[in-house]
């Protein structure tokens, strides 16, 4: 249908630009920027949110109808949906044939603040700040919240999700790519792009 056509244009669209994003994520993932160094330790190779917000003005992303206060919300919008989707998987394997309800109920509850860290415990704890530059994010993660800051940046213009996407990679990202002098990148999975998009992007 339309919704697996806009995939599949999106898909072709982040493939092309791979270089591009890979370069720019592997450079400000490297980065460390007024102790928004990774908290994963040194050896960690994921973006945080705080190089996130240096990528973005590297790229010139925000502006007077989208501050960066924005990008955060979408952040948050996005960690919140996944944990939403998590919580939902979860609760069908707990009701699907073989589930021990009682005892991964509590390993769930044991992934929660203070807990344990249960194999299905949610990836989003609302208590934690949406501003906290020490969150992490994967590879996956950073091209769907480009995608999605690409949606706000140009909502009211009446433009396909794709183009829209088109548009910040085309005059945003590959600027701040170029601007920066990285090279290089190598080949991207075509389904784990594709399943990064459509767990959200078409979605809101």
């Amino acid at each position: 249908g339309a919704q697996a056509a806009a995939l599949r244009d999106l898909e072709k669209l982040v493939l092309r630009h791979n270089a591009a994003l890979k370069g720019l994520y592997r450079r400000f993932s490297s980065k460390t920027l007024d102790g928004f160094a990774s908290s994963q330790g040194p050896e960690s190779f994921a973006l945080n949110l705080g190089q996130f917000w240096e990528l973005c003005r590297a790229c010139e992303i925000p502006g007077p109808t989208l501050p960066l206060a924005e990008i955060n919300r979408i952040f948050y919008r996005m960690r919140r949906q996944h944990g939403l989707e998590l919580e939902k998987l979860r609760r069908e394997h707990l009701a699907g044939p073989g589930g021990n309800q009682e005892e991964e109920e509590r390993a769930g509850t044991a992934g929660a603040p203070g807990g344990g860290g249960g194999v299905f415990c949610p990836v989003y704890h609302e208590d934690r700040s949406p501003h906290d530059p020490g969150r992490s994010l994967l590879f996956r993660e950073y091209v769907e919240l480009l995608v999605r800051v690409a949606a706000a940046r140009f909502a009211g213009q009446g433009l396909p999700l794709a183009e829209a996407a088109r548009r910040l990679l085309d005059d945003h990202v590959q600027y701040g790519f170029a601007h920066r002098g990285d090279a290089g990148g190598g080949g991207g999975s075509s389904a784990a792009l594709a399943a990064s998009l459509s767990s959200a992007s078409l979605n809101g």
